[in-house]
């Protein structure tokens, strides 16, 4: 197992035909060393309580994402990552939001063959309002080689296999993502157990 360096990155990352590491939205000014900065992207929800969330989208003229103080949000990276079985990612804050009072909580790994944005919640921990825009850093990746590893196999009727079912729903193309039968957003995040 080794950990990627900037040079491996970016011949796989911006490869849109690789079968072993590809990011979909990536900007290459986002690349560290060792590590991918990965940004918020426009989709988001308000989590009340786990029964009650409500959806929501940034826009360009509506590019602000404010955080209440106390308040839970789910997000979406503005990336899609597509891994292979090869390898497997960790997951990491940025110093900026750290700075701000929030808190990003996140998986600490990406597992091979994931395929799909990330989904983070952001906690506002201090006693005022912060205020994120669409396209800042929110968190960190670092990618690991693990072919030296056992293959990995997806049991049937597994979790695994469920999420990597819904996560195999995106098309990509040359003209950018397209959703099962042009779904909103929304739909698709309920079908990944959003509202259950």
């Amino acid at each position: 197992m080794y950990l990627l360096n900037r040079q491996q990155l970016i011949r796989h990352a911006e490869d849109t035909t690789s079968n072993y590491l590809t990011i979909y939205n990536f900007l290459k000014k986002n690349l560290q060393h060792t590590s991918y900065y990965y940004r918020l992207g426009d989709t988001y929800e308000i989590v009340n309580s786990p029964d009650d969330k409500e959806i929501k989208k940034l826009t360009k003229l509506k590019p602000i994402l404010t955080i209440e103080p106390n308040q839970y949000i789910l997000v979406r990276s503005e990336e899609i990552f597509r891994l292979s079985d090869k390898l497997k990612a960790m997951v990491g804050s940025c110093g900026e939001s750290v700075q701000n009072g929030l808190i990003i909580n996140h998986s600490p790994f990406i597992d091979p063959l994931y395929d799909g944005y990330l989904e983070v919640g952001i906690k506002n921990v201090l006693n005022v309002s912060v205020h994120i825009k669409m396209l800042d850093i929110i968190g960190k990746l670092s990618f690991f080689d693990i072919s030296d590893t056992y293959p990995i196999e997806i049991v049937p009727k597994s979790i695994q296999a469920e999420k990597f079912a819904i996560r195999s729903n995106y098309e990509y193309s040359d003209d950018g993502i397209k959703y099962p039968d042009e779904e909103d957003d929304s739909e698709i995040y309920k079908k990944k157990r959003w509202n259950r």
